[in-house]
């Protein structure tokens, strides 16, 4: 059984968008790196966003959780909403597997599917938690007794707001080895690349490997690794931020009226009179 996979490419209405443009910004090396295979014209720097909720915020308590037995299962999280893009599909068989296969790991999301809100099936192998706050990511993953985390999106992420959540909450994560995943994860040794991906058996292998008890310091060791990272980024300002004002007093339309923060960082973006 194997994961399909797709990119998504510029398009004409992304070429108007940089049209006339001499800068612009990327949230991450292997973002920047695309963009200027189709805009070798326009300079991109990389600036990684910045996490909403920082490590040493108070956490909140785990609310509306399920239930599941001490019983030797190892669990793996998957964190945030997880559409078709997002690898729904992927965490689907990724159950099913783990079902033929009798493996002693169970799947749970701390988020939600496409088609699945809140849900625990009845032979445990997968729960789908539900919508959660950022300050509870700590505590559901605790609760969940969730080791690792896996990121079985289905194309190449430009930064991954949910890795940082992970990072932050200590666990290390096992991504595909495309895009901004693989960039930060090699760059801060804070988990692993899969193994034969897309491949559903390959990855469940590798995480009952990376999960088996004699590797539990290892897990630790980068977990300790994530948390370390997303302390250091939550300290480090957002390059793209001292250039705000200067991009929103050249942009055109503005006349002092309130600007939304999507259009802020849509200007920001298109690095106006940079």
């Amino acid at each position: 059984m194997a994961w399909t996979r797709s990119t998504s490419l510029p398009g004409a209405g992304d070429t108007a968008l940089f049209s006339g443009r001499r800068a612009g910004y990327a949230p991450s090396h292997w973002a920047g790196d695309t963009l200027a295979k189709y805009f070798p014209d326009i300079r991109i720097d990389v600036s990684p966003p910045r996490p909403t909720y920082l490590p040493h915020q108070r956490q909140s308590r785990a609310s509306n959780v399920f239930e599941l037995p001490d019983d030797g299962c190892r669990h793996i999280g998957a964190l945030g909403a997880i559409g078709a893009e997002k690898g729904a599909r992927h965490v689907e068989a990724l159950a099913q597997r783990i079902r033929e296969r009798r493996l002693p790991l169970r799947i749970v999301v701390v988020g939600y599917t496409d088609r699945t809100k809140w849900h625990q099936a009845p032979d445990l192998v997968l729960t789908v938690h539900g919508h959660y706050e950022e300050s509870e990511v700590k505590p559901l993953l605790d609760h969940y007794r969730i080791a690792m985390l896996v990121f079985p999106t289905v194309w190449p992420e430009t930064f991954s707001y949910t890795l940082s959540e992970g990072w932050n909450a200590g666990r290390p994560a096992l991504v595909p080895p495309v895009g901004a995943l693989q960039e930060r994860v090699v760059a801060s040794g804070a988990g692993w690349i899969m193994n034969g991906w897309p491949d559903t058996d390959a990855v469940l292998d590798q995480l009952l490997l990376l999960t088996a008890p004699e590797n539990a310091p290892e897990l630790e060791r980068r977990g300790r690794l994530g948390a370390a990272t997303a302390a250091m980024e939550a300290e480090v300002p957002e390059p793209m931020r001292r250039h705000y004002r200067e991009m929103l007093a050249q942009s055109s339309g503005i006349g002092g009226r309130p600007i939304a923060l999507s259009r802020i960082y849509r200007a920001a973006l298109q690095g106006v009179g940079i």
